[in-house]
């Protein structure tokens, strides 16, 4: 029996993310990748923000991730992976296609949970509560909130993770 690779397009929706994320991303992907398994970066022509750390930036990202979704579910992709926080426009990528679409807060969640009852959440940030409402409605929209204990803001701006 023949076996057939997995392909996963990885989108990520900031400009320079590569040299922003680049050597954590590939030591983490070095644990799963091997020969059955092939993780393509997308470019999202036409973005040009460094952070995504308000409901502004999702707005802006998110029908980016729509139409690149439907370009790798047409290129043969098996799945998609977003890659931020925030999960910028995961429900219309859910809709659009029908290859399974993940992101970053979804995969922890789930995750986390398997590993422990409850579970705190660290946030990025040097404001109290920025970004963490729509970290919370990500919560809820997964059914988790009564499995966080806590949301915790670390001094750490968004990139410096």
């Amino acid at each position: 029996m023949m076996s057939t690779k997995i392909r996963i397009c990885r989108m990520s929706p900031v400009a320079k993310s590569e040299q922003n994320w680049g050597r954590s991303h590939k030591e983490l992907l070095g644990e799963i990748l091997h020969d059955g398994v092939e993780v393509v970066d997308a470019k999202l022509p036409g973005i040009s923000i460094t952070s995504v750390t308000s409901s502004y930036d999702v707005t802006i990202v998110a029908e980016a991730h729509a139409r690149r979704a439907l370009q790798a579910e047409r290129e043969g992709f098996d799945a998609v992976a977003l890659n931020c926080l925030l999960e910028p426009g995961i429900a219309a990528c859910l809709e659009l296609v029908s290859i399974p679409v993940v992101g970053d807060t979804g995969s922890a969640l789930h995750l986390a949970s398997l590993v422990s009852r409850r579970f705190s959440f660290l946030l990025p940030g040097s404001k109290k509560g920025v970004g963490s409402r729509m970290v919370r409605d990500i919560v809820r929209m997964y059914g988790f909130e009564d499995r966080v204990a806590s949301f915790r803001v670390v001094g750490v701006p968004t990139m410096g993770f």
